[in-house]
């Protein structure tokens, strides 16, 4: 774990999961199966993750772990990308 986020524990990182709006959800919506980077198809993830109470855990743990598909903390892969400079399947 990254010491950037060292008040963010193990016990507190599967918290935030349990947590999420997205819990309950199946992950379709997250994942949509077309890669083409229309946001589009994004957009009930995103509209699911604005609402989330733990929106920043879930956008921090998928930066901390180079996740390249699907919407977490209501970014898509290409607003991810903005953030770190990296080009998904890099």
């Amino acid at each position: 774990m990254s010491t950037r986020y060292h008040w963010l524990s193990t016990r507190d990182h599967d918290d935030w999961r349990m947590r999420a709006a997205c819990a309950e959800m199946g992950h379709e919506p997250f994942f949509p199966e077309t890669r083409s980077g229309d946001a589009s198809g994004y957009a009930l993830a995103v509209k699911v993750c604005r609402s989330c109470p733990v929106q920043a855990p879930c956008l921090m743990w998928a930066l901390e772990n180079d996740e390249r598909y699907g919407v977490w903390g209501s970014l898509t892969p290409d607003e991810r990308t903005a953030i770190t400079g990296r080009r998904p399947n890099q």
